[in-house]
């Protein structure tokens, strides 16, 4: 009995570890990556959310969803570089977020002027290879 008990949890290790990180809907509902309800159409049962997926809905993504693609990582290394190269801007808009997915150059973070937020994203559009630029660069108040 002690031998089929360990045999079992074995097997649930095994299962457990081999599980796939990828989120899943597992209903008609919509939801985000934190669990609440998204604002859009309702999909098909048990279809991945990718970072695509996320840029096309408009929900916003994070660092962590940064394509593993080598043109991808070099878009986002180019604005990287470009924006910390520029001495105009505060250290508060070097720290901003680059995500590259698929072409389309995601900006986050906060910034201290308009004139820094229009900078980063001048900076982004001029990288070969981008197809697209959503600017979400904040100005506290």
């Amino acid at each position: 009995m002690l031998r089929s008990l360990c045999a079992i949890m074995a097997v649930l290790a095994i299962a457990a570890c081999t599980h796939e990180s990828t989120t899943l809907r597992t209903d008609s509902t919509p939801r985000t990556e934190y669990g609440d309800q998204a604002n859009s159409t309702q999909r098909t049962t048990n279809v991945p959310v990718t970072a695509d997926e996320k840029v096309r809905s408009g929900n916003g993504i994070t660092a962590s969803d940064q394509s593993e693609s080598e043109a991808d990582r070099r878009i986002t290394q180019q604005v990287r570089q470009a924006v910390v190269a520029d001495q105009a801007l505060s250290m508060k808009a070097k720290n901003c977020t680059i995500i590259t997915v698929g072409g389309v150059v995601t900006l986050r973070g906060n910034v201290d002027t308009v004139n820094e937020r229009m900078s980063i994203g001048n900076k982004a559009s001029r990288i070969s290879g981008v197809r697209r630029i959503d600017n979400q660069l904040e100005i506290p108040q």
